[in-house]
């Protein structure tokens, strides 16, 4: 049985090896790439662009609106594929000798999951109601917050860490 312990230290392990071989593709091994926090907030703020330009939609275009909130979830599921791929395998690995802060960056990550599932829900309410022809601008709105808290979570809290990670620890710097 594969315990959380024991896949942080095998990400430790898999952090430790020789340099990174780009030409494998997903599969390859994760280092701290010092530009990818501005990556992933670049990605936020595409994703609040194209939630915005839905919103604007919502009462005259529901078809593209709709559709439109449909690539909202599918760069949802991009950024947090990048943050799960890229961004929390270098953090576990940073705070691996320290069970307090492992307990803490878990806390961190399922209250970010409840932050991503409300804004999931939420898309998929706002495009019920666009496709009923009882959505405005204003039916956007909780959604708007979530998304808002998300990205504040995570500039605030995930993404710093990352980076403290990768200065304190610079032998692992691709």
């Amino acid at each position: 049985m594969l315990t959380f312990s024991g896949a942080l230290r095998a990400v430790e392990s898999l952090l430790q090896q020789g340099p990174v071989d780009r030409s494998q593709g997903q599969s390859s091994l994760v280092r701290f790439d010092a530009t990818l926090t501005r990556e992933l907030l670049a990605m936020h703020d595409a994703l609040n662009a194209r939630f915005s330009e839905a919103v604007g939609k919502v009462e005259h275009e529901s078809e593209q609106a709709c559709s439109t909130i449909r690539d909202c979830a599918t760069d949802l599921h991009k950024l947090r594929r990048a943050e799960a791929v890229r961004l929390y395998p270098v953090i576990s690995a940073g705070i691996d000798r320290d069970a307090a802060a492992r307990g803490q960056l878990m806390q961190l990550r399922i209250a970010l999951l409840g932050h991503v599932k409300a804004i999931l829900r939420g898309f998929d309410e706002l495009s019920r109601d666009i496709q009923s022809g009882v959505a405005s601008r204003a039916s956007a709105e909780p959604v708007a917050i979530a998304l808002a808290a998300f990205l504040r979570r995570c500039a605030s809290e995930i993404y710093p860490l990352y980076d403290l990670i990768g200065k304190l620890q610079p032998a692992r710097a691709a």
